[in-house]
C-alpha cells in the first residue's frame, strides 16, 4: 500500500499534544504505515502530570463522564460539558488541568453563578491506540477540585489490518477522471472485510471527482493531520431519484455498521450559489450525505459545502426505519441550496457545535419536517452552533413544518445556546393544522456572536 506509506512520510510529525500542562509526545511506530502511535493507551485514567488536589465537589457535570466510542487516531472527537452551581453562592473555575491528548474550550477564569451553568466543549486527539480514560479537571483559584471530568474512548489505528484506500482500487484524484468507480470497488470491499474507507490526499493533486453516488455501510476517514481531501460532485441537478433509487449523494447509507464515522473529509457539491439566489422552481434533491436505517453514526469535523439539496439528509425516504443516535459534530456546514442538516425521521438526533453558513433563502437551515406517514423524530437536541453567516429571513435557523400534515410528527425537540446575527424568526415551530408536537423547548431567538 504505497500511498499509506507516502501518507506516512507526510505525517510523521504531526502529532501534538493540545493540553493545559506539557507533556511529551508519543513517537510514531514504525510497524504503522499511517506513521500513528501503537499500543496501550492509558488504562485507568491515572496521570503523574495530573497533581492531586482536595476534593470539593461543587459542580455538577452532564455528563459527568464522557463515552465517546471510537476516535481514529490522527483525527478528533469533540464534545460539549454542561457544568451547574448547586450551591448558593459563585463559584469561579481558575483552571482547568487536563491528560495528555485533551484540550477544553473554556475561558478563563470562568465564574459559575448560584443556581447557574456554563457550558464548554472538550476535544479528545488520541495520543496512542487502546482504551483512553482521560480527564479533564476544574479547579479553584487554590488548586482544589470542583469537578473532574473523565472521558473514555478507544482509539484506533489506521493501518493495512483496518482499513482500505480508494487510491489502491484505482482513485487518481486529478479532477478530471472520474473516480467514482474506484470508491464504490473500495467500499464494497470495506464493507466484506469490516474495515475503513480511507481517503488520502488527492494523489493528483486536486479533487476527487464523482459523478454518481457510493453506497456505503462503514466508516469514512480522511488522511490524518487535519489537511481534508476533496470530494466533488459532479452533474448535480437536483433530480429525484426515480422509484427505488437510492438518493443522488455523494455518500448514501442504508443501513451501517455500528459506530460508524464519517470525519476529516471536505465533500463539495458542486452548486455554489450566490446570495440571495432565487432557487424557487429548481429540483432540490443531490445532497452530501444521504442516511437511511442508520444507527449509532458520527459526522464530525468536515467541511460540507455548496449541494443542490441537503448538506446532510437524515431519514425521510419510502419504506425505511428511524434514524437513531446520529451525531452531527463540529462540521462547516456551507451554502446548501437546501437545508445543513434535514432530519426526515430520526430518534435521539444530537447537532451540536457546528458552524452553519447559509445563504440561500429555500427551506429552513435544519428542518424538522417528516414526510410521509409514520415518519417523526423524537428527542432531538441542536447546541451550541454558530449560526452568525446564516442569512435571517422568514425561513430561519429552524422549523418543524409539516407540509404533509401528519398528524403525530414527533416532539422532545430542544434548541438552545446556539448564537449568530438576530434575525426575525430565528427558531420557530410552524405547526399546520391537525398535527401536534409536543414537549419542544425551542431557543427564541440567537445568542450574540461568541
Amino acid at each position: 500500500m504505497a500511498i499509506l506509506q507516502r501518507a506516512a512520510l507526510r505525517h510523521r510529525a504531526f502529532l501534538a499534544v493540545v493540553a493545559v500542562l506539557s507533556f511529551g509526545c508519543s513517537q510514531p511506530s514504525e510497524g504503522n504505515p499511517f506513521g500513528l502511535p501503537q499500543g496501550d493507551g492509558g488504562g485507568d485514567g491515572t496521570d503523574p502530570g495530573i497533581p492531586p488536589a482536595p476534593v470539593l465537589d461543587t459542580l455538577a457535570a452532564a455528563p459527568a463522564t464522557l463515552a465517546l466510542g471510537t476516535v481514529y487516531l490522527g483525527q478528533t472527537r469533540t464534545h460539549p460539558v454542561v457544568v451547574t452551581n448547586t450551591t448558593g453562592s459563585a463559584i469561579t473555575i481558575s483552571s482547568v488541568l487536563t491528560s495528555r491528548g485533551v484540550s477544553h474550550g473554556l475561558s478563563l477564569p470562568a465564574t459559575v453563578p448560584a443556581g447557574g451553568s456554563l457550558w464548554f466543549h472538550v476535544t479528545l486527539s488520541p495520543p496512542s491506540a487502546g482504551a483512553l480514560t482521560r480527564v479533564v479537571s476544574l479547579r479553584d483559584a487554590d488548586g482544589a477540585i470542583l469537578r473532574d471530568v473523565r472521558v473514555n474512548a478507544t482509539a484506533a489505528a489506521l493501518d493495512d489490518t483496518s482499513a482500505l484506500s480508494v487510491v489502491d482500487y484505482g482513485a487518481r484524484g486529478d479532477g478530471a477522471t472520474d473516480d467514482r468507480g474506484a470508491f464504490q470497488a473500495a467500499a464494497n470491499a470495506a464493507r466484506d472485510a469490516g474495515k475503513v474507507l480511507y481517503v488520502p490526499q488527492p494523489p493528483g493533486g486536486q479533487h476527487y471527482k464523482l459523478t454518481g453516488v457510493v453506497r456505503i455501510s462503514g466508516s469514512v476517514v480522511g488522511e490524518p493531520g487535519g489537511a481534508k481531501p476533496e470530494i466533488r460532485m459532479y452533474g448535480a441537478t437536483g433530480a429525484d431519484s426515480p422509484g427505488d433509487a437510492p438518493p443522488h449523494a455523494i455518500f448514501y447509507y442504508k443501513g451501517n455498521r455500528a459506530g460508524t464515522v464519517i470525519t476529516g473529509l471536505h465533500l463539495n457539491g458542486g452548486r455554489d450559489f450566490a446570495p440571495w439566489t432565487n432557487v424557487y422552481g429548481m429540483q432540490e434533491q443531490s445532497h452530501a450525505i444521504a442516511l437511511q436505517d442508520v444507527s449509532d453514526l458520527w459526522i464530525e469535523n468536515n467541511l460540507i459545502e455548496n449541494t443542490q439539496g441537503d448538506n446532510i439528509l437524515i431519514g425521510g425516504e419510502r419504506g425505511t426505519s428511524p434514524c437513531e443516535d446520529v451525531r452531527v459534530v463540529n462540521n462547516v456546514l456551507r451554502r446548501p441550496m437546501r437545508c445543513a442538516v434535514f432530519p426526515g425521521d430520526t430518534r435521539r438526533l444530537r447537532v451540536y457545535l457546528n458552524t452553519i453558513d447559509k445563504v440561500v433563502e429555500y427551506q429552513s437551515t435544519i428542518d424538522f419536517e417528516p414526510n410521509l406517514v409514520p415518519q417523526a423524530s423524537w428527542d432531538a437536541e441542536v447546541a451550541y452552533n454558530d449560526f452568525t453567516n446564516t442569512l435571517q429571513y422568514d425561513h430561519g435557523v429552524i422549523t418543524s413544518t409539516i407540509v404533509t400534515y401528519i398528524p403525530a410528527p414527533g416532539g422532545q425537540i430542544n434548541v438552545h445556546s446556539n448564537w449568530g446575527t438576530s434575525g426575525s424568526y430565528s427558531f420557530y415551530v410552524d405547526i399546520s393544522p391537525g398535527s401536534t408536537w409536543v414537549g419542544n423547548t425551542i431557543q427564541s431567538s440567537l445568542l450574540p456572536p461568541r
